[in-house]
């Protein structure tokens, strides 16, 4: 088998259960130079949320491990904490007593975010890292309709 050209493409492989899709994604990987492969399996993921952080943490821990980028990991540091203010909770409310009794009450509730924009961010992060650093992600996400779902 020819060597696959390298090309800047989004492809979706779709088809029945147990029909050889992510062999045939793992192939392909094989033959491409250099590439970072990122395996995600989606099933039983809660929300596009949780997806979307998993999504950003398996491609700064793939790319730190391929290319020992050490640099890289304090400047991830800036591009996480522009995202947690997404991906935060807020305070609601709090209460201190003092007297009688001692009482610490603190409530949190989760920001209301468009879970689609973190979804989208994540793959962004993913197109920007690779034109940065001129380098392939090839990400592989198994059972991908599952995101929710459980």
């Amino acid at each position: 088998m020819d060597k696959v050209k390298e090309i800047d493409r989004k492809t979706c492989l779709l088809g029945l259960r147990r029909m050889g899709k992510t062999s045939i994604l793992f192939k392909i990987v094989n033959q491409i130079r250099n590439p970072i492969p990122i395996y995600i399996n989606c099933y039983g993921i809660p929300d596009k949320r949780r997806f979307a952080s998993i999504l950003s943490d398996s491609i700064k821990d793939a790319y730190i491990a391929c290319t020992g980028d050490g640099k890289y990991k304090s400047a991830i540091r800036k591009y996480i904490k522009e995202s947690i203010d997404k991906i935060a909770y807020q305070l609601t409310d709090m209460e201190l007593s003092v007297g009688h009794y001692f009482k610490i009450r603190i409530g949190l509730k989760q920001k209301d975010i468009d879970q689609d924009l973190l979804v989208e961010d994540a793959f962004n992060y993913t197109e920007k890292l690779g034109r940065s650093k001129n380098k392939k992600f090839v990400l592989i996400l198994d059972e991908f309709q599952d995101i929710g779902s459980r």
